[in-house]
């Protein structure tokens, strides 16, 4: 095998997903298939022959173990979940220790929480919560590694409450979280400080102080904004620049990525070898270094896929070992899954993931074209047609993912990220320089950080006027699964071509091929008549189908607060009564987080009638939202 972390990763993902989606295990299923299939090729065995060449025995004993290994981990965790939920009470004793700080909210304060005990029971330690209380009861003075004990009530995480919508009780299985406790009183006895390992306490204190002197240095927003860059916690960022970052394809800005690695690693070995360690020696540091900055960060996937990529790349420095980007992806991604097999569903992994491995497959691939048209040769030309490259490669992996969680294509990334990709560098270059100087001189870091505010001020501006631009976000139907798999299927096989113009693989194949566009040129010339007519006679059904009256449907929308009812008529006319909404849409936005996601799931892009039963901003605003949209 010349991969075996990529064919036990895929093995990994297959037994998770089977397991997210069914609660029966996967190993009979494997047994009866290979049985099954065994003996039918044996009929075919011309077919069985070009199998056992292309897929060796051990590729496939490595891909099952691995397959019902996670799947057995994954049944195993849902019913861990699902026993907490039925045996805690609904008042509860816990001890618990403090992981995260503390999160600010419109009415309340939010903490992660290790568990300790419950109910003085250990059954569940180490399991994680997220602890919530009002604000009025915000003067407990909890600190990060504080262990307390407290009486709380649990809540148990809400289900999805429409059609394919924010199912939370899933959502914090992606955090490895169990559930939400709240605070009945504000009697909490700290027990110790401190609770956890040495190395978390110190990066959660540099990251304080990184956090205190960035806001000396610089305005409010720019702070926000240079953290969330520098070290990927982007909680206190304002939601309106979040959602321009966002409109504008610029998200990904605001979590650690694997260019913020790269600094790291050049700028450590440069430090290192002016300090005259060795070059072994310097490899090690780094590494250390790179351990203590995914603590740093909070340990989030982004920034744990980047570290544990970097750290393979000076590891096979170290042991003089060639470096396969495939397989460092794949190790990185595995350690993740091991450690929750629910991170799967994680957006920002999958994200994260996703334009990696584009950028790796399609960066090369695009330049190429792109440098193919234009003739002209300058070095200007070479880094724009970098930047559009990595783009392009990134996006044309990421875009089923955007469509799937949030609705939405965009035709202007590449203006967005060609004009902000460059300042991005530049910050996160030199917002690590001058919060190192801050710690020496505050005063000059003051008059460096001038620079720095005005850079960032204009990267929020970019932002702002690429969210504005037209196609900048287009709300789409998010299609079937299938079409997502085939649109996978279509990319890989696209780059697997153009490799297969390479000599080393085409004299490989050559035979091969020959063969098969003999047989499959004569395939298509013997039944084309056929295939036409088939083809033919699929769309006129089609047309026809969708023109046959169909029952009444009427669907009632959980809009929270009001009310909403779609109602399909049996000639395909959609109705929509009233939409919901908030009297104060800055807290949640009915319309864009509830209503035009739930219509887009069920295949809805236009709405022939709208009507309004009385004028109450809880069953009118979110219609008036849409209308605006539209």
């Amino acid at each position: 095998m010349k991969r075996p972390i990529l064919i036990v990763l895929i093995g990994y993902i297959v037994g998770i997903i089977w397991g997210v989606c069914t609660t029966v295990c996967i190993a009979p299923f494997i047994i009866v298939f290979f049985i099954a299939s065994r003996k039918v090729l044996k009929f075919r065995k011309n077919i069985y022959r070009y199998i056992k060449v292309i897929i060796k025995k051990e590729t496939i004993i490595v891909f099952i173990v691995s397959c019902v290994i996670s799947n057995i981990y994954v049944l195993y965790l849902n019913n861990r979940y699902s026993n907490l939920y039925s045996n805690i009470k609904e008042e509860n004793t816990i001890v618990c220790t403090i992981v995260e700080d503390k999160k600010t909210y419109k009415y309340k304060v939010g903490y992660k929480v290790r568990v300790e005990e419950i109910n003085k029971d250990k059954k569940y330690k180490n399991t994680y919560l997220y602890l919530y209380c009002y604000k009025e009861y915000d003067k407990l003075a909890l600190n990060y590694g504080d262990k307390i004990e407290l009486k709380c009530e649990y809540i148990e995480p809400e289900i999805q409450r429409n059609f394919k919508g924010f199912n939370y009780y899933e959502y914090l299985k992606t955090k490895k979280c169990y559930g939400v406790i709240k605070i009945k009183n504000s009697k909490i006895k700290k027990i110790k400080k401190n609770n956890l390992s040495f190395i978390k306490i110190l990066s959660n204190k540099i990251a304080q102080i990184f956090y205190n002197k960035s806001n000396n240095i610089l305005s409010t927003e720019t702070s926000e904004l240079l953290i969330a860059i520098l070290i990927g916690k982007d909680d206190g960022i304002d939601e309106n620049i979040v959602k321009d970052f966002r409109d504008s394809s610029l998200a990904h800005m605001l979590a650690v990525s694997g260019s913020h690695i790269s600094y790291i690693i050049v700028s450590s070995a440069f430090i290192v070898k002016k300090i005259k360690v060795n070059k072994r020696k310097s490899k090690y540091i780094v590494i250390i270094i790179l351990i203590f900055f995914m603590f740093l960060t909070g340990l989030s996937e982004p920034v744990v896929r980047a570290c544990i990529m970097g750290i393979i790349i000076v590891s096979a420095e170290l042991f003089y070992r060639k470096i396969d980007f495939l397989n460092s992806i794949s190790l990185s991604l595995l350690i993740l899954l091991i450690d929750n097999p629910f991170a799967i569903k994680n957006v920002g992994l999958l994200l994260s993931f996703g334009g990696v491995i584009g950028i790796v497959l399609y960066e090369k691939y695009f330049f190429d074209k792109f440098n193919k048209y234009i003739k002209k040769n300058n070095k200007l030309k070479d880094v724009i047609l970098h930047m559009l490259a990595v783009t392009f490669a990134a996006q044309l992996m990421i875009t089923p993912i955007i469509l799937i969680y949030f609705n939405t294509v965009s035709l202007t990334f590449f203006i967005s990220n060609l004009l902000a990709g460059y300042l991005l560098e530049i910050i996160t270059i030199f917002g690590f320089i001058v919060l190192f100087i801050s710690i020496f001189s505050i005063n000059l870091a003051k008059i460096l950080g001038i620079f720095l505010n005005f850079i960032l001020y204009l990267l929020i501006f970019i932002a702002n006027i690429c969210a504005k631009l037209p196609f900048s976000k287009i709300y789409m139907i998010i299609p079937n699964m299938i079409y997502i798999i085939l649109y996978y299927v279509l990319i890989i096989l696209i780059i697997y071509l153009e490799c297969l113009s390479k000599k080393d693989l085409l004299r490989y194949y050559e035979k091969k091929i020959i063969m098969l566009k003999v047989k499959f040129i004569n395939y298509i010339k013997k039944y084309f008549k056929y295939i036409m007519l088939i083809i033919c006679i699929i769309s006129v059904m089609l047309s026809v189908i969708k023109h046959i009256p169909k029952d009444l449907k009427v669907y009632f929308i959980d809009v929270s607060q009001g009310d909403s009812t779609l109602i399909i008529t049996p000639r395909n006319k959609k109705i929509l009564i009233d939409g919901g909404g908030n009297r104060e849409e800055d807290v949640f936005n009915v319309g864009e987080k509830i209503l035009i996601p739930y219509l887009l799931n069920r295949k809805i892009n236009k709405i022939d009638y709208m009507v309004i039963s009385h004028f109450d901003s809880d069953h009118v605003r979110a219609g008036y939202f849409m209308l605006w949209k539209k």
